[in-house]
């Protein structure tokens, strides 16, 4: 009487493939996962960067477009009298932009290579200046992807050439 056995289980080999697959598998995914939400952390760093730049440069820029005079202009700060005859001082104040001394930036970004360009002022025509600054968050992290800077440029024309007094 011969005994007929049936093959049952995998072999060493199936196995092996079975689990070097499942592991690359892993492995990718894991990849991914963790590329998302570094990717989250990056945009919300580039976020706060960017609202503090675009607040700072539009009160700056609305300011000047709207004063009344211009009375004092340099590298490094701008004097401006608005309607109500009051002066307004735009400058860097310990690494934040300021007006009259309030921050228009927050705490979790400082301002580097602040400059305003004063053009040339001519009979007639609106003073124009120029203003320039980087903003950087201040968080120091030890992963180079998770750093955010931007710049920001733009030249503002005063709407009253008369009351200029430079």
């Amino acid at each position: 009487m011969e005994i007929i056995r049936k093959k049952f289980g995998f072999s060493l080999i199936e196995m092996l493939i079975v689990i070097s697959s499942l592991g690359l598998f892993v492995l990718i995914g894991s990849n991914l996962l963790f590329g998302t939400f570094s990717g989250g952390g990056k945009s919300e760093v580039s976020k706060e960067v960017r609202q503090n730049g675009e607040y700072a440069l539009k009160t700056i820029e609305e300011s000047i477009k709207n004063a009344y005079s211009l009375e004092s202009c340099d590298s490094e700060e701008v004097i401006i009298k608005d309607q109500n005859n009051q002066n307004i001082t735009f400058k860097v104040l310990e690494d934040h932009i300021a007006s009259n001394s309030s921050y228009l930036t927050s705490n979790k970004v400082k301002v580097e290579d602040f400059s305003f360009d004063c053009g040339e002022l001519k009979i007639g025509l609106p003073p124009t200046i120029g203003i320039n600054f980087k903003i950087v968050q201040v968080e120091e992290t030890d992963q180079p992807q998770r750093k955010s800077q931007m710049s920001f440029k733009i030249t503002v024309v005063m709407r009253n050439p008369y009351g200029t007094k430079i």
